[in-house]
């Protein structure tokens, strides 16, 4: 996922491609927080709470979770 990293590129490009690296992160937290903010009324205390608990044992959700969004979006 990261290779572009382990290549050896001219400061330009590095920063280009840190900038959509940066812009894609925010774009998938907007996702996942407005996704939600559409949602929790649906939810109780006790399972927002359980929500939370999920990702921060098992933080390679978010990973998999943007992986399906790449996906979805054409990205590889």
């Amino acid at each position: 996922m990261y290779l572009w990293k382990e290549l050896r590129l001219n400061d330009s490009l590095e920063r280009s491609l840190r900038k959509l690296e940066e812009e894609f992160i925010h774009s998938v937290a907007e996702m996942i927080t407005q996704s939600i903010l559409r949602n929790i009324r649906r939810f109780s205390r006790e399972e927002v709470e359980a929500i939370i608990s999920h990702i921060q044992q098992d933080p390679h959700i978010i990973n998999y979770y943007t992986s399906n969004v790449r996906k979805s979006q054409g990205f590889s």
